[in-house]
């Protein structure tokens, strides 16, 4: 499992090793540059650098976003990798404010849906922008929805009586941008 920051106040990426589901190890690096264009790039060659010192080959390469899934792809070309699948989080047809660093955003992209084994998307929404600013229609380009949460129309309901009315759930990273902070900062107006 390799990881790379996705907020500007962490600068750390690291790697985890799994065999058979039990944890071996891990190894820290923090990144020279925080999150930035440039800190992409750190971050893919970290990535490649870290599969091919591990002289392995891999049956499956999931990668969240595209250039971690260009990585799979590369690697899939040399026979390291098997199957690539490429997991998105969401679509923008705006994703960075420079125009050709946005094109080159979206053509990486492009070449993801098309030559991944797989595309897997966490909302339908994100197929249908692709074909309405990518040209990449769904009867070309097959893409599956792998949500992430709770879809509440999929799930069937329990009934109220059945519930406890006075508990909290939250689904999340634990970030400050995610606001839960204020839940706890009004628990006690809650509890009154």
């Amino acid at each position: 499992f390799i990881s790379h920051p996705i907020i500007a106040e962490n600068n750390h990426s690291y790697i985890q090793k799994f065999i058979k589901g039990k944890y071996i190890w891990q190894k820290n690096i923090n990144r020279p540059i925080r999150v930035s264009f440039f800190g992409y790039i750190i971050d893919f060659l970290y990535t490649c650098w870290w599969i091919i010192s591990e002289k392995n080959r891999f049956d499956v390469y999931i990668g969240i976003d595209g250039l971690n899934c260009l990585v799979g792809l590369i690697f899939k070309a040399f026979g390291i990798v098997n199957h690539v699948i490429f997991y998105s989080i969401d679509f923008t047809p705006q994703r960075f404010p420079h125009f050709y660093i946005n094109k080159l955003y979206h053509y990486i992209e492009t070449i993801c849906v098309k030559y991944s084994d797989e595309s897997w998307n966490v909302s339908p929404a994100i197929a249908r922008g692709r074909e309405k600013y990518l040209q990449l229609t769904q009867a070309s380009f097959q893409q599956k929805v792998v949500p992430i949460g709770i879809w509440e129309r999929d799930i069937s309901s329990i009934p109220d009586k059945n519930t406890n009315g006075y508990s909290i759930v939250f689904l999340g990273h634990l970030l400050k941008k995610q606001g839960v902070q204020v839940v706890i900062e009004a628990m006690p107006f809650i509890l009154r």
